[in-house]
């Protein structure tokens, strides 16, 4: 199964002006800028999918035959990247160390063999595949290190899982046919270490 983007990224920069109203939960952003690919093609049209305290926002687009995941700072410029030997590469969660997690498949066909990765600085992939899975993705990756994302078993419906420590644990919502978590908690349940006093380096290919 493939994601479903939206037709066109949005970034929200660091400078936006927010006005809050706490009791009807909606806010209001005073200023937008869009994220364009510098590929040529004039349908490559990037989708956000997650973005880190700094702003740095990552995502994927469609080029020609080939999906790419790209990573953007703030300001610019756009940084493409795929998994080699992948047709298909998606960024979908950073966090604020700049570790970018997503998943890969060798084509665009829903049978296609892929796995989750984790994105580590200089652009060096490490996959990520649950014992239990025929495939795995990967969404989103907190300040300590932990992964949620969800894999297709050998019988039944998606399930969830987190990974912490190099050990899975599943994520099943009782009553669900499927479970497919997109995204961990800035931190922990239970303790918020300090943020970064810098900001990541830019993820070049």
């Amino acid at each position: 199964m493939y994601k479903t983007h939206l037709s066109a990224a949005i970034l929200v920069v660091a400078a936006l002006s927010f006005a809050s109203h706490a009791q009807t939960g909606t806010y209001t952003c005073s200023n937008f800028q869009f994220i364009t690919s510098n590929n040529g093609n004039p349908n490559a049209i990037p989708a956000a999918n997650a973005l880190n305290d700094f702003d740095f926002v990552v995502g994927s687009f469609l080029n020609y035959q080939q999906e790419s995941g790209f990573s953007y700072p703030p300001g610019g410029p756009l940084s493409q990247y795929n998994v080699p030997g992948s047709a298909l590469t998606s960024f979908d969660g950073i966090n604020d160390l700049g570790l970018i997690v997503g998943w890969w498949a060798q084509s665009t066909e829903p049978t296609s063999g892929g796995d989750g990765f984790v994105l580590f600085a200089g652009g060096i992939p490490v996959n990520i595949v649950h014992p239990n899975a025929q495939r795995t993705w990967a969404n989103g990756i907190n300040n300590l290190g932990t992964i949620v994302g969800y894999y297709s078993p050998e019988s039944g419906g998606y399930t969830g899982y987190v990974l912490s420590g190099g050990q899975f644990k599943d994520i099943s919502v009782s009553g669900a046919s499927e479970t497919q978590p997109a995204a961990s908690s800035r931190t922990s349940l239970f303790q918020e270490p300090p943020k970064p006093s810098r900001r990541p380096s830019t993820m070049r290919a």
